[in-house]
């Protein structure tokens, strides 16, 4: 995203990845089979900037298998809203 703009991303699922401003991310891996829940998986990286990532349908299948990776670290996310930047 560029100097006061904002992206929404809406995933299949209904997961959200919200980016701020002057943000930078890679979406690195994404698979949602309703049918076959154990397929399922999703990887970010956040580059840079701030992120709200709010989980979908995915989470409703166990275990969740999500990952979030920034520059200081790593989040498994199991259902829930994560922010950071």
């Amino acid at each position: 995203t560029g100097p006061g703009s904002r992206a929404l991303i809406l995933f299949i699922d209904d997961t959200e990845l919200t980016l701020g401003e002057n943000s930078r991310m890679t979406l690195d891996e994404y698979v949602f089979d309703d049918q076959s829940p154990s397929a399922n998986r999703a990887r970010f990286s956040i580059l840079r900037g701030p992120f709200i990532f709010a989980t979908g349908l995915m989470k409703q299948h166990q275990p969740a298998d999500i990952q979030i990776n920034t520059a200081y670290g790593s989040i498994g996310v199991r259902g829930t809203v994560v922010w950071g930047g």
